[in-house]
């Protein structure tokens, strides 16, 4: 029994030594794996040091290459430059040269006069060395170069583009200036065929008795040219003016004159059909009557006058009415009151081929569209509704709208 019980011991002993054995391995396992964890962690931060050192050195690697490239571009462009510079350089000092060239050719038949004279005479006088000569010799020659230079014109330089500048400005002062003679200009409102000068072009007419043309010609020669086509016509002189009646075309200019432009001058011509001075109807024309036209001479002219609901003359209306039913040419003048004591005054001619003409002058209305004295045939003059109404169609309410008739 004692021996099992020794026995049992040491075995435990055995045990526990051995249990310790294992213990220590696992504790040294351990302290190796720790060595080892710590010898990865050092050696992967060591990398990633060196991969970014690595990358900062490309990167700068880099920004080198880049640099050197710029550096060689700028370098090749100084390179370029340079060479330019000396080709420059180089045809300068060949055109120098030339022109050294020249001169020196026409010094050398001065100067060899010059020396010959001079060595005859130290020939003659024996007296001078060589030396003397020779300096006598280079004075001479860079006195006749003195001399060759100013005797030499400087060149001018003319260019062309400002040759052709100064050539084009005089043609356009000379065509701005030159004469023309005289064009004609059919209104398409008058059917008249108006002399103007040539180059003019209609820019405005606003109705059968204005116009207005513009073109690219001197104050001066418009002034001449028109002086010339009026010295031809017939002059009238009535109601205190003078006019201008061309007999072929016939119509009377009352009034023309210019307007000066920056670039563009114009030319204005206020006239009436026929001849202003001789009176066909009871009435002067239009064109003719005086700016400050009262109702009170138009009552005393015998014309139809409504001065608001007031109207004077009635019986005018009828013996014009009387007149168109007899087929007899005649003229009815109506005259208006408009906008605070404005007129508006419209002709209602009837004339000898059974058509009406309306002659309306809208140049004493300051609110009219109509600036102008406006004429227009009709073929009926009719009633509507206790309105007289001139138009072209079978409806009289659809034509121009005159006046109320009277009751």
């Amino acid at each position: 029994m004692a021996q099992r019980k020794k026995n049992v011991k040491k075995k435990k002993k055995q045990l526990n030594r051995q249990t310790t054995k294992k213990k220590e391995i696992k504790n040294k396992k351990k302290k190796v794996q720790k060595k080892v964890n710590q010898s990865a962690k050092t050696k992967s931060t060591e990398v990633k040091k060196k991969s970014s050192e690595v990358k900062k050195k490309t990167s700068a690697v880099k920004k080198e290459t880049v640099k050197k490239t710029e550096v060689k571009k700028v370098k090749e462009e100084q390179v370029k430059n340079k060479v330019k510079a000396l080709e420059q350089d180089e045809l300068k000092k060949t055109k120098k040269n030339q022109a050294k060239e020249k001169l020196e050719k026409n010094v050398e038949k001065k100067v060899s006069k010059k020396v010959k004279e001079t060595s005859k005479k130290i020939e003659e006088k024996k007296a001078l060395p060589d030396l003397e000569i020779e300096t006598k010799r280079k004075e001479i020659i860079e006195e006749v170069f003195e001399e060759e230079k100013k005797v030499v014109p400087k060149k001018r330089k003319f260019k062309l583009k400002w040759l052709f500048f100064v050539f084009f400005l005089g043609g356009l002062v000379v065509l701005y200036q030159f004469p023309y003679g005289v064009s004609t200009h059919l209104s398409e409102a008058s059917k008249k065929r108006l002399d103007v000068p040539k180059f003019m072009k209609l820019s405005e007419e606003c109705c059968n008795y204005n116009a207005i043309f513009s073109g690219p010609r001197s104050y001066d020669a418009l002034k001449k040219e028109m002086e010339k086509i009026i010295s031809q016509y017939e002059l009238l002189d009535c109601d205190g003016k003078q006019y201008y009646y061309n007999r072929e075309q016939d119509y009377t200019i009352t009034e023309y004159g210019f307007i000066k432009g920056k670039i563009f001058n114009k030319v204005y011509i206020n006239y009436g059909i026929g001849n202003s001075c001789s009176i066909d109807t009871q009435f002067r024309k239009l064109e003719l009557l005086p700016n400050d036209y009262s109702l009170e001479e138009a009552r005393k002219d015998g014309n139809y006058v409504i001065d608001q609901d007031t109207i004077y003359n009635k019986e005018v209306y009828y013996t014009f009415q009387e007149n168109v039913k007899q087929k007899i040419p005649s003229t009815l003048r109506i005259v208006a009151t408009v906008n605070e004591g404005e007129i508006v005054i419209t002709d209602i001619e009837y004339l000898s081929d059974g058509k009406f003409k309306v002659v309306y002058d809208g140049t004493r209305n300051s609110k009219s569209n109509e600036k102008g004295i406006l004429a227009i045939k009709y073929n009926h003059l009719g009633v509507s509704k206790g309105k007289l109404y001139a138009y072209n169609g079978d409806e009289a309410s659809h034509g121009y709208f005159i006046m109320k008739i009277p009751e």
